[in-house]
């Protein structure tokens, strides 16, 4: 896939307030990859996000590129990315702990102790970077989750998944084994 500069991105510009615009395409750093978006959920957070419920918080300000829940294809990878190559099918957690806290160390990395510090690792997309509504975005590579190829599912039916698993930690753990890698 070739990347451009720009790309089209909907932007929440204020409460309750889209617009279509053109945007940077990010550049993947250390342990990133930039990704195609396939296919974006609605979180049940996401309208008070998009009515401006959250002030604030989330968004921290406008303009703002909203969006957690999605499924795409890898389009680049950054330095010190082995295990996602281009053209793999993804699918993105929210949440990246920092890794070193107590609570990443048990895998519950949606509880970090460093939660809203991006200075110590700690990542929580569409809430504080840029969210995934663009139409191609960047993550941390162990924000993704990889689909196995041998598995015929629609980008939304990967979306919808993500979706449910994300809702229980033991849920990914216990079908990692079988759908994941």
């Amino acid at each position: 896939m070739t990347i451009p500069d720009k790309m089209k991105a909907m932007v929440l510009t204020g409460p309750g307030t889209w617009e279509l615009q053109e945007v940077d395409v990010p550049v993947p750093g250390r342990g990133q990859v930039l990704c195609r978006i396939d296919a974006v959920a609605i979180c049940g957070s996401d309208p008070e996000i998009i009515h401006g419920g959250l002030p604030g918080i989330w968004p921290p300000s406008y303009p703002f590129i909203a969006g957690h829940e999605w499924a795409g294809t890898v389009a680049a990878v950054g330095p010190d990315v082995l295990d996602v190559e281009v053209g793999d099918r993804v699918a993105g957690e929210a949440h990246k702990g920092c890794g070193y806290c107590s609570n990443c160390l048990k895998g519950r990395y949606t509880l970090c102790l460093n939660y809203g510090k991006p200075e110590t690792g700690h990542r929580h997309y569409g809430l504080r970077p840029r969210g995934r509504m663009p139409n191609i975005m960047f993550t941390t590579v162990n924000a993704l989750q990889r689909f196995r190829n041998r598995y015929p599912l629609l980008k939304q039916q990967c979306v919808i998944l993500l979706a449910l698993l994300c809702m229980d930690w033991s849920w990914r753990k216990s079908f990692r084994g079988a759908l994941w890698q």
